[in-house]
């Protein structure tokens, strides 16, 4: 029963699965409690995706609302466990649960718990957002001993107003929950200010020694709904719709502006870091695309983690690899660019004055039937001039050219390293739904998808 149950949630990558009898749990809200409740199945979606932040924001705020995340989940999952169990009844609930879900995943093994209050699973550490499905099935499984951090004393030494204490967490010292209040004093806001916080706080996470090594999400609505660096200005802009996505907007968005204009009164931007304002994305002439074009552009990666496709789904695995090019390759480049401007393709250069920081290009040749793919061929970004959305700006202008060729979408055999397959997951696209040989440049690549919208025909300005 259990092995069908764990397959059924891997289906969805959820792989941190745990079984309680629903009366070892704590009941906190009783009348949430359905009829018949006899076990509890415990379930972590990890959200962290390696990225790092500066704007005070925490990590789990960079990505949407992780509510979204299960409403989405159990709307399939539900009926999926009901159709393999005839006459069952699965309910799914996440943070708003009738019992208190850190202590059942404790009481499940699927971690201990931190001095910092928090859950630490031994493959994802704190990283993770805890589910609960309670179901009318008997499932035979016992509650384990809770177990508990050594108590290193990491947290406590990192947090620097002195919330970790011995006896948990003090909420009204703790940095996180004093950002997230309704209203705040002057003090308040110079706390928050001198000690960069504007919503939430993850230094007790990252002090933590089991976090060091902990793995990071596969889960395609984090990896596809990421958001970089916050600022005052962009959040005061954001339309309605967009701003309930996140989740500091329960909040309302007076307090999240407040808190990141401090964050910035208090810690201006240098003035070297406002150069993606000068950032200028236009079309390459085949005349632009001489042997000495990339001479100054810097490109060495280095990939800690790439997928690996393992019989039908992909895994991350650790790794260490490094892709630098030579000079042949950087004067095989242009060349290369050119022909493809030459068979009816587009090459797109993204510039800070007269210097080359970042290019794209697609063929020319539409494949597949009966929707037609162009190919994404290129997409680089001088390691100097990442993070400052220049790879964005060069996939909106290149899905522009590719509408124009009346593509219906874009095709991408994509290096299948964690960083650059999370780019274009949080750009909008997924996993191919075919394989088109003549587009695929190594058998490891990832393939992937962007089906084109009326809005990628539309010039932006």
């Amino acid at each position: 029963m259990k092995k069908r149950i764990v397959s059924i949630l891997a289906r969805e990558g959820i792989t941190q699965v745990g079984f309680l009898p629903f009366r070892d749990s704590r009941v906190i809200n009783p009348h949430l409690v359905p009829s018949g409740a006899e076990s509890v199945i415990l379930l972590l979606a990890p959200y962290d995706c390696g990225e790092p932040f500066t704007d005070g924001v925490s990590a789990y705020a960079h990505i949407d609302d992780y509510h979204r995340f299960y409403e989405e989940l159990y709307a399939r999952l539900c009926p999926a466990l009901e159709e393999a169990f005839p006459g069952a009844s699965f309910w799914g609930f996440a943070d708003h649960s009738p019992i208190d879900e850190k202590d059942a995943s404790a009481k499940a093994g699927l971690g201990v718990l931190g001095s910092n209050s928090l859950l630490i699973n031994p493959v994802y550490g704190s990283y993770v957002f805890i589910g609960s499905l309670l179901t009318d099935l008997s499932i035979p499984c016992q509650a384990q001993e809770v177990r508990y951090c050594p108590r290193c004393g990491a947290c406590k030494a990192a947090c620097p107003v002195g919330a970790v204490t011995d006896d948990g967490i003090l909420a009204e010292r703790c940095l996180s929950a004093l950002s997230q209040k309704k209203r705040l004093t002057e003090e308040e806001k110079r706390l928050l200010a001198v000690n960069g916080v504007a919503w939430g706080c993850d230094r007790c996470q990252t002090a933590c020694p089991y976090n060091q090594k902990r793995a990071y999400t596969s889960l395609p609505f984090f990896l596809a709904h990421r958001h970089g660096n916050y600022t005052a200005d962009e959040v005061e802009a954001m339309d309605g719709e967009t701003f309930s996505r996140y989740p500091f907007s329960w909040r309302g968005r007076g307090r999240i502006v407040e808190n990141l204009r401090g964050l910035e009164q208090a810690h201006p931007i240098p003035a070297p870091a406002k150069e993606r304002d000068n950032i200028t994305v236009r079309n390459l002439t085949s005349e632009e695309l001489h042997p000495q074009m990339l001479q100054t552009f810097t490109h060495k990666q280095n990939i800690s983690a790439q997928w690996v496709k393992n019989s039908d789904r992909w895994v991350l695995q650790k790794t260490s690899l490094r892709r630098e090019w030579s000079d042949e390759k950087r004067i095989w480049v242009p060349q290369y660019l050119r022909h493809q401007l030459d068979r009816g393709g587009a090459v797109i250069g993204a510039f800070c004055g007269n210097r080359l920081v970042g290019f794209a290009c697609i063929d020319g040749i539409l494949k597949g039937n009966p929707e037609k793919y162009t190919n994404l061929t290129m997409l680089f970004v001088d390691d100097d001039w990442k993070r400052k959305g220049i790879g964005k700006a060069l996939f909106r202008q290149i899905c522009q050219c590719a509408a124009k060729q009346k593509a219906d979408k874009i095709f991408i055999s994509a290096v299948p390293s964690y960083e650059t397959v999370s780019f274009y997951f949080a750009m909008g696209c997924s996993d191919a739904k075919v394989k088109i040989d003549n587009f695929i440049d190594t058998e490891e690549d990832r393939y992937l998808e962007y089906p084109l919208k009326e809005k990628d025909s539309i010039l932006f300005t």
